[in-house]
Order: C-alpha cells, then sequence, then structure tokens
C-alpha cells in the first residue's frame, strides 16, 4: 500500500514538473517578441544635414555610471573630435567633460496577470526613455550646459504588442536585432538635434579653453 502510494505521489510530482516547464518554455517563447518601446523622436532629413554640418574639433570625456552608454552614445553622434572615458582626460589641455544626469522616469511594475495569464492580459507602461547630461569644461563644472534627451514613450509587454506594433509606426521590437539597431540609430540622430540646440552655448565654452 505504502509502495503505491508513494508510486502515485511520484506520479503527481512528474506530472506537475512536467507542466511547469512546459509553461515555462511557453514563457520564455512569448517574452521573445512579445514587447515593445519607443522608438525616439524622429529627426527630419533636412534637420539630419543640419546635423553633419556641424563638428566640434575638440575631446570629450564622460562621467557616467555603471551601465550607463553616455560615451558610446556621444561617439556615435559623431559631433566631437574624440570621446574618452574621463580618467583618459587631461585637464591640462582644457578638455570639456559630458557628465550623466539623470534617467527618464522610469517605471518598473511586476507584470503578474501578464504573465499569469500567458501574456494576454498585457503591461501597458507609459514612461520616459533616455536621460539627461551635462557638458562643462573640465576643472570648471560650475558653468554646465545642460543637455535634455529625455522623451515620452510606452512599453508594452504580452500579445498585444505585436498588434501595437503593426498598428503603431513609433513602436518597436527590442529583442529584434535590426529594430533594435533602428532604434539606437533613431536615438543618437535625436541626441546629435538636441546637442546642436546648444551649438553656441559649446562654441562659446571652446574659446574659453583655447
Amino acid at each position: 500500500m505504502t509502495v503505491k502510494f508513494f508510486k502515485q505521489e511520484r506520479g503527481v510530482i512528474m506530472k506537475r514538473t512536467t507542466i511547469f516547464i512546459s509553461v515555462a518554455l511557453i514563457l520564455v517563447v512569448f517574452m521573445n517578441g512579445c514587447c515593445s518601446g519607443t522608438f525616439a523622436p524622429k529627426v527630419s532629413e533636412s534637420n539630419k544635414k543640419k546635423i553633419t554640418q556641424i563638428y566640434f574639433d575638440i575631446a570629450i570625456g564622460t562621467k557616467q555610471n555603471r551601465g550607463d552608454f553616455l560615451k558610446e552614445d556621444i561617439e556615435n553622434t559623431g559631433l566631437f573630435r574624440k570621446v574618452d572615458e574621463f580618467n583618459d582626460i587631461d585637464c591640462s589641455e582644457h578638455e570639456l567633460i559630458a557628465e550623466f544626469g539623470s534617467r527618464g522616469d522610469y517605471a518598473n511594475p511586476i507584470p503578474l496577470f501578464t504573465g499569469l495569464t500567458l501574456g494576454f492580459f498585457p503591461t501597458i507602461i507609459d514612461d520616459e526613455q533616455g536621460y539627461t547630461f551635462d557638458i562643462y569644461l573640465c576643472g570648471n563644472p560650475e558653468n554646465r550646459i545642460s543637455i535634455d534627451c529625455r522623451y515620452k514613450g510606452t512599453a508594452i509587454l504580452g500579445w498585444y504588442a505585436i498588434i501595437d506594433r503593426i498598428i503603431n509606426p513609433n513602436q518597436f521590437d527590442p529583442c529584434d536585432c535590426e529594430q533594435d539597431a533602428i532604434a539606437k540609430q533613431r536615438f543618437y540622430d535625436y541626441m546629435s538635434w538636441m546637442i546642436i540646440q546648444k551649438e553656441e552655448d559649446i562654441r562659446r565654452l571652446i574659446i574659453v579653453s583655447q
């Protein structure tokens, strides 16, 4: 009787384990592609031409927290002669510094119902993407130029994300390498445009440094 009972219990445990693994695999598949993010605001072609006409012939150092992409993002704008980590910058040369400011107002809810319903109940988050940073002369952080690269966006988790990407051209799939590359370039263009809005201020700093 005891042996039969344990066999039944083992069967129940194996069945539950199989169900759990199956659900976990479904969730992994569902998570890949069933989410969406918002592209940075699109820069017009005429404004892109304006960006290509501007260049700052000076090196700039970046001060950022671990996990931030300030150096990479500024480097990809192509606006500065050289972009280095702050430790590689010699202040005796009066180089500029770009210091990370603050991230957008991100929301981080737990998608409990989305997980329990296998994605049929979507989690929709209206938040703020991007970040701010300041530019100033190395050794003179009091005189700062603020650059705001934040923008409003919507993040969606669940099957509805697929529909949303079809009807909304500003949404993209962050799990898709091609779309993610487009999203990065859109942000580089947006950052470039926000930087050149402060072109006169930046050039005044460069004049002071020379």
